[in-house]
Protein backbone atom coordinates (compact mmCIF):
# COMPACT_ATOMS: atom_id res chain seq x y z
CA UNK A 1 0.00 0.00 0.00
CA UNK A 2 1.30 3.62 -0.09
CA UNK A 3 0.22 6.46 1.13
CA UNK A 4 0.56 10.10 0.49
CA UNK A 5 -0.77 12.60 3.14
CA UNK A 6 -0.33 16.39 2.89
CA UNK A 7 2.77 16.10 0.31
CA UNK A 8 3.97 19.48 -0.89
CA UNK A 9 6.70 19.96 -3.44
CA UNK A 10 7.82 23.98 -3.91
CA UNK A 11 9.39 23.97 -7.46
CA UNK A 12 9.86 28.14 -7.90
CA UNK A 13 6.92 29.56 -8.42
CA UNK A 14 5.34 26.05 -9.17
CA UNK A 15 4.35 23.56 -6.57
CA UNK A 16 2.60 20.32 -5.60
CA UNK A 17 -0.07 21.47 -3.03
CA UNK A 18 -1.01 18.61 -0.32
CA UNK A 19 -1.42 16.01 -2.40
CA UNK A 20 -3.45 13.02 -0.58
CA UNK A 21 -3.48 9.69 -2.00
CA UNK A 22 -4.08 6.00 -0.61
CA UNK A 23 -3.24 3.17 -2.69
CA UNK A 24 -4.17 -0.45 -2.00
CA UNK A 25 -1.98 -3.78 -3.29
CA UNK A 26 -2.60 -4.58 -7.08
CA UNK A 27 -4.01 -0.86 -7.85
CA UNK A 28 -3.50 0.42 -10.94
CA UNK A 29 -3.98 4.38 -10.50
CA UNK A 30 -4.06 6.61 -13.70
CA UNK A 31 -3.50 10.00 -13.28
CA UNK A 32 -4.41 12.55 -15.73
CA UNK A 33 -3.61 16.59 -16.19
CA UNK A 34 -2.42 18.81 -18.60
CA UNK A 35 0.60 19.84 -19.55
CA UNK A 36 2.54 21.72 -16.40
CA UNK A 37 0.35 20.06 -14.28
CA UNK A 38 3.17 18.33 -11.59
CA UNK A 39 2.51 14.73 -12.60
CA UNK A 40 6.41 13.93 -13.98
CA UNK A 41 7.21 16.09 -10.40
CA UNK A 42 5.09 13.82 -8.08
CA UNK A 43 6.38 10.92 -9.86
CA UNK A 44 9.77 12.04 -9.19
CA UNK A 45 8.99 13.04 -5.29
CA UNK A 46 7.75 9.84 -5.05
CA UNK A 47 10.74 7.92 -5.82
CA UNK A 48 12.88 10.34 -3.79
CA UNK A 49 14.68 12.09 -6.71
CA UNK A 50 13.49 15.40 -5.45
CA UNK A 51 13.07 15.87 -1.53
CA UNK A 52 9.45 16.55 -0.36
CA UNK A 53 9.32 19.81 1.50
CA UNK A 54 6.00 19.15 3.91
CA UNK A 55 4.07 16.03 4.28
CA UNK A 56 4.61 12.14 4.68
CA UNK A 57 5.46 9.35 1.54
CA UNK A 58 4.44 5.32 3.34
CA UNK A 59 4.85 1.79 1.50
CA UNK A 60 2.83 -0.41 3.63
CA UNK A 61 2.97 1.72 7.11
CA UNK A 62 6.48 2.23 6.65
CA UNK A 63 7.59 6.13 6.62
CA UNK A 64 10.12 6.52 3.42
CA UNK A 65 9.36 10.17 2.89
CA UNK A 66 13.21 10.99 4.10
CA UNK A 67 14.80 7.29 2.49
CA UNK A 68 17.34 8.19 -0.87
CA UNK A 69 15.85 7.10 -3.92
CA UNK A 70 17.97 3.69 -4.02
CA UNK A 71 16.43 2.90 -0.57
CA UNK A 72 12.84 2.97 -2.02
CA UNK A 73 11.52 -0.41 -3.88
CA UNK A 74 9.73 1.95 -6.86
CA UNK A 75 10.09 1.60 -10.43
CA UNK A 76 10.55 4.92 -12.42
CA UNK A 77 9.56 4.33 -16.20
CA UNK A 78 9.93 7.53 -18.57
CA UNK A 79 8.12 8.36 -21.66
CA UNK A 80 11.53 8.53 -23.51
CA UNK A 81 13.03 5.01 -23.24
CA UNK A 82 16.62 6.02 -21.54
CA UNK A 83 19.10 2.79 -21.88
CA UNK A 84 22.65 2.33 -21.14
CA UNK A 85 24.79 2.65 -24.53
CA UNK A 86 28.20 1.40 -23.10
CA UNK A 87 25.92 -2.30 -21.84
CA UNK A 88 24.34 -5.13 -23.52
CA UNK A 89 20.89 -5.43 -23.85
CA UNK A 90 21.30 -8.11 -21.19
CA UNK A 91 23.11 -5.80 -18.98
CA UNK A 92 20.65 -3.48 -19.40
CA UNK A 93 17.76 -5.52 -17.99
CA UNK A 94 19.24 -6.89 -15.14
CA UNK A 95 20.99 -3.21 -14.25
CA UNK A 96 18.88 -3.20 -11.21
CA UNK A 97 19.81 -7.18 -9.51
CA UNK A 98 23.51 -6.32 -10.50
CA UNK A 99 23.87 -2.79 -8.51
CA UNK A 100 21.41 -3.34 -6.16
CA UNK A 101 22.76 -6.72 -5.33
CA UNK A 102 19.66 -8.31 -4.90
CA UNK A 103 19.38 -11.92 -4.31
CA UNK A 104 17.33 -14.44 -6.18
CA UNK A 105 15.36 -16.74 -4.72
CA UNK A 106 12.58 -19.46 -6.12
CA UNK A 107 10.25 -16.57 -6.12
CA UNK A 108 12.51 -14.08 -7.76
CA UNK A 109 13.79 -16.85 -10.56
CA UNK A 110 9.55 -17.88 -11.01
CA UNK A 111 9.15 -13.53 -11.45
CA UNK A 112 12.13 -13.37 -13.88
CA UNK A 113 10.90 -16.24 -15.97
CA UNK A 114 7.03 -14.95 -16.44
CA UNK A 115 8.72 -11.04 -17.07
CA UNK A 116 10.88 -12.89 -19.76
CA UNK A 117 7.78 -14.58 -21.54
CA UNK A 118 5.37 -12.18 -21.74
CA UNK A 119 8.18 -9.16 -22.69
CA UNK A 120 9.81 -11.93 -24.85
CA UNK A 121 13.39 -11.06 -23.88
CA UNK A 122 15.21 -13.80 -25.20
CA UNK A 123 14.35 -12.12 -28.59
CA UNK A 124 16.10 -8.87 -27.87
CA UNK A 125 19.24 -10.16 -25.51
CA UNK A 126 20.29 -12.00 -28.70
CA UNK A 127 20.36 -8.45 -30.18
CA UNK A 128 22.74 -7.44 -27.98
CA UNK A 129 23.78 -3.34 -29.19
CA UNK A 130 21.12 -1.83 -27.25
CA UNK A 131 21.92 1.07 -30.48
CA UNK A 132 20.17 -0.91 -32.55
CA UNK A 133 16.54 -1.45 -30.93
CA UNK A 134 13.58 0.65 -32.15
CA UNK A 135 12.06 3.25 -29.41
CA UNK A 136 9.56 0.45 -29.39
CA UNK A 137 11.68 -2.16 -28.05
CA UNK A 138 13.90 0.37 -26.10
CA UNK A 139 10.97 0.89 -24.04
CA UNK A 140 9.82 -2.92 -23.63
CA UNK A 141 13.89 -2.78 -22.48
CA UNK A 142 13.03 -0.10 -19.83
CA UNK A 143 10.12 -1.89 -18.41
CA UNK A 144 11.67 -5.28 -18.06
CA UNK A 145 15.01 -3.39 -16.66
CA UNK A 146 12.29 -1.79 -14.00
CA UNK A 147 10.52 -5.13 -12.78
CA UNK A 148 13.87 -6.47 -12.42
CA UNK A 149 14.69 -3.88 -9.28
CA UNK A 150 11.65 -5.91 -7.65
CA UNK A 151 9.43 -2.40 -6.73
CA UNK A 152 6.44 -2.48 -4.55
CA UNK A 153 5.25 0.53 -6.52
CA UNK A 154 5.60 1.09 -10.24
CA UNK A 155 5.71 4.53 -11.71
CA UNK A 156 4.77 5.49 -15.46
CA UNK A 157 5.24 8.92 -16.88
CA UNK A 158 3.57 8.75 -20.32
CA UNK A 159 5.14 5.34 -21.10
CA UNK A 160 3.67 5.14 -24.54
CA UNK A 161 3.67 8.71 -25.75
CA UNK A 162 6.00 7.86 -28.54
CA UNK A 163 4.85 4.81 -29.75
CA UNK A 164 2.60 3.52 -32.36
CA UNK A 165 -1.23 2.05 -32.27
CA UNK A 166 0.15 -1.51 -32.15
CA UNK A 167 3.19 -1.82 -29.70
CA UNK A 168 0.43 0.76 -27.68
CA UNK A 169 -2.15 -2.24 -27.90
CA UNK A 170 0.46 -4.63 -26.92
CA UNK A 171 2.38 -3.22 -23.87
CA UNK A 172 -1.40 -2.20 -22.64
CA UNK A 173 -1.86 -6.19 -22.49
CA UNK A 174 1.00 -7.21 -20.76
CA UNK A 175 1.19 -4.29 -18.10
CA UNK A 176 -2.42 -5.23 -17.26
CA UNK A 177 -1.08 -9.36 -16.76
CA UNK A 178 2.04 -7.65 -15.09
CA UNK A 179 -0.04 -5.51 -12.48
CA UNK A 180 -2.09 -8.52 -11.20
CA UNK A 181 0.65 -11.50 -11.24
CA UNK A 182 3.05 -8.95 -9.69
CA UNK A 183 0.33 -7.77 -6.85
CA UNK A 184 2.23 -3.80 -7.77
CA UNK A 185 0.31 -0.85 -6.81
CA UNK A 186 0.80 1.39 -10.16
CA UNK A 187 0.50 5.11 -11.01
CA UNK A 188 0.21 5.46 -14.74
CA UNK A 189 0.60 9.55 -15.91
CA UNK A 190 -1.34 9.95 -19.40
CA UNK A 191 -3.21 12.95 -21.05
CA UNK A 192 -4.94 9.61 -23.12
CA UNK A 193 -8.52 9.60 -21.50
CA UNK A 194 -8.64 5.85 -23.36
CA UNK A 195 -5.58 4.42 -21.72
CA UNK A 196 -7.40 5.51 -18.33
CA UNK A 197 -10.43 4.05 -19.02
CA UNK A 198 -8.62 0.83 -19.88
CA UNK A 199 -6.07 0.61 -17.35
CA UNK A 200 -7.82 2.31 -14.04
CA UNK A 201 -8.79 0.55 -11.42
CA UNK A 202 -8.90 4.45 -9.87
CA UNK A 203 -8.46 7.47 -11.25
CA UNK A 204 -7.35 11.21 -10.29
CA UNK A 205 -7.12 14.56 -12.14
CA UNK A 206 -4.16 16.98 -11.06
CA UNK A 207 -4.08 20.84 -11.92
CA UNK A 208 -1.81 23.53 -11.16
CA UNK A 209 0.05 20.90 -8.51
CA UNK A 210 -3.14 19.93 -6.87
CA UNK A 211 -4.96 16.58 -7.37
CA UNK A 212 -8.00 18.20 -7.66
CA UNK A 213 -10.57 15.05 -8.22
CA UNK A 214 -9.78 11.15 -7.39
CA UNK A 215 -12.71 8.10 -8.09
CA UNK A 216 -13.75 5.59 -10.87
CA UNK A 217 -13.07 6.53 -14.21
CA UNK A 218 -16.51 7.84 -15.31
CA UNK A 219 -16.24 9.76 -12.33
CA UNK A 220 -13.49 11.53 -13.24
CA UNK A 221 -14.80 11.44 -17.15
CA UNK A 222 -17.81 13.79 -15.35
CA UNK A 223 -15.54 16.23 -13.37
CA UNK A 224 -13.36 16.51 -16.35
CA UNK A 225 -16.40 17.87 -18.53
CA UNK A 226 -17.68 20.32 -15.65
CA UNK A 227 -14.05 21.54 -15.02
CA UNK A 228 -13.28 22.34 -18.70
CA UNK A 229 -16.67 23.12 -19.94
CA UNK A 230 -17.50 21.14 -22.22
Amino acid sequence: MLTLQGLNRNWGRFSLKNINLCLGEKEYFVLLGPCGAGKTLLLETICGLWKADKGKISVNGKDITHFPPEGRRFGLIYQEPSLFPHLTIEENIFYGIKVKKIKIDREKEEVIEFIKQILNLEELIKLNNPNILSGGQKQIVSVARALFSFPEVLLLDEPFHSLDYKLQSYLTKILKEINQRLKLTVIHVTHNLEEAEVFSSKTGFISGGELLKIGSFPEVKIFLKNFYGI
